[in-house]
């Protein structure tokens, strides 16, 4: 009787142990991420913005454009980001930052310097890490504004893309 009451309390034990590592899922500390491996393309399509009506034309055309974001694993644990066919101004200096914030991870872009009377589409890269396999949401930003956002698994397998399209909601 004795050994099916341990039987029975060693069962138990090992269920609650079982059910409290699937309760919590992996903790992630808040932390700033390296950026390594930056790159920006040579000008794609230029468009020169010399009046109103220019800029109304590049509006159309930046938001009908095939603009997209591609993330996969990388060595060392780091995420390949491209970010293919975004308008910029010409000669862009871009400040890019990445961190984790409460589990999610925070990518942003912002165009600190350039040519403001011509406007570019360019393709950009980074890598950004060390990260942990986990499942987070991911946002990008751009200039301060949140542009897309969604849930993914970061493992060894990891590659997807997502179409950014800014006559509807990314989210």
């Amino acid at each position: 009787m004795k050994r099916v009451i341990i039987n029975v309390l060693m069962i138990i034990g090992i269920i609650s142990i079982s059910c409290e590592k699937i309760n919590n899922p992996i903790k992630i500390e808040d932390q700033l991420l390296q950026i390594r491996n930056e790159i920006i393309s040579e000008c794609k399509f230029e468009n020169n913005l010399s009046n109103s009506y220019e800029v109304n034309k590049l509006s159309n055309i930046y938001e009908n454009e095939s603009q997209y974001l591609e993330l996969k694993f990388s060595d060392s644990n780091f995420l390949k980001i491209n970010h293919n066919n975004v308008w910029f101004i010409c000669n862009p200096s871009i400040d890019r930052q990445a961190r984790i914030e409460s589990g999610s991870i925070i990518y942003s872009e912002t165009d600190t310097f350039g040519l403001l009377n011509c406007a570019c589409r360019y393709d950009l890269s980074c890598e950004i890490g060390p990260l942990q396999f986990a499942d987070y949401e991911f946002k990008y930003y751009r200039a301060g504004d949140l542009v897309i956002n969604f849930n993914f698994e970061f493992n060894e397998s990891t590659h997807l893309i997502k179409n950014i399209n800014y006559n509807e909601n990314n989210n």
